[in-house]
């Protein structure tokens, strides 16, 4: 197995924030991920955040986290929070947790208003 290193991109439409996330998603990525979009939480307010977890290859305990405090934030601040499913292990770590009963995912993004 190849590392693939974590990368975040941000695109901005009117009423929504797409930010995919590709790599992988872990305990050293969790920070980068907190620094990056905590701060686009503010453009959010209002429209909506989402988390594309489309190209991640991978993702533990860390990014399920991540996303479940970045969950709680929208709640509290006026936002919402949209993650698009990934796939292959991406999917079986949001199965095994039960994420997908937490927060609100979707198959496709959607789109920008």
């Amino acid at each position: 197995m190849t590392f693939e290193p974590f990368a975040i991109s941000v695109e901005r439409g009117r009423g929504v924030t797409l930010v995919g996330l590709s790599g992988e998603f872990d305990v050293a990525a969790a920070e980068e991920f907190r620094q990056q979009v905590w701060p686009l939480m503010t453009a959010a307010k209002g429209g909506s955040l989402v988390i594309d977890l489309r190209r991640l290859v991978f993702m533990d305990s860390s990014g399920i986290r991540s996303l479940l405090e970045l969950d709680a934030e929208s709640r509290r601040d006026g936002f919402e929070l949209v993650v698009v499913r990934g796939t292959g292990p991406v999917a079986r770590a949001i199965e095994l947790t039960s994420l997908d009963e937490l927060i609100r995912m979707v198959d496709e993004p959607p789109v920008a208003q």
